[in-house]
C-alpha cells in the first residue's frame, strides 16, 4: 500500500480522502481519546481499520478491524496486519464489509437510544 499521512480535513475533502483508501490506520496517542468520529466515518466507507485501543475504540472495532493495545508498539503490531491485508484482497474486502456492518449496527443502536431519550425528555 502507498501510505498517506494526513492531518485534519473536513467535509467533502474528507469523504473523498476516505474513499481513496484501502485501509484506515488510526494510531492515536491522545490519552483521553473517547469515540473518534473519523473512525466511524472510515467504517461507514467500508474501510478495515487498525487503531490503538483507547476510549471506546475497542467497542467500536468489535468487528471490522484490529485493536492494538496502547502499551504495545503500534508499528510492530500494525505492519504484519497490513502486509497480510495487502496480500489477500478478499480478506481485506470482507473485513471492510464487517466494518460497514458494525457502523450500521452502531448507528441503529444510537438512533434507538436517541428516540428513547427523546421520549423521556417529552415526559418530564
Amino acid at each position: 500500500f502507498p501510505v498517506t499521512i494526513c492531518g485534519t480535513i473536513y467535509g467533502s475533502k474528507k469523504i473523498n480522502f476516505l474513499k481513496s483508501l484501502d485501509v484506515f490506520v488510526f494510531p492515536t496517542r491522545y490519552l483521553d481519546e473517547a469515540e473518534p468520529l473519523v473512525l466511524l466515518e472510515a467504517m461507514r466507507e467500508s474501510l478495515p481499520c487498525i487503531a490503538y485501543g483507547r476510549g471506546a475504540i475497542p467497542e467500536i472495532l468489535a468487528k471490522g478491524g484490529v485493536v492494538i493495545r496502547p502499551k504495545d508498539d503500534f508499528c510492530e503490531q500494525c505492519l504484519p496486519i497490513l502486509k497480510k491485508w495487502a496480500s489477500f484482497y478478499f480478506l481485506r474486502k470482507r473485513i471492510g464489509i464487517e466494518a460497514r456492518n458494525r457502523f450500521l449496527e452502531l448507528k441503529a443502536s444510537s438512533l434507538e437510544n436517541f428516540k428513547r431519550l427523546s421520549l423521556l425528555v417529552q415526559n418530564i
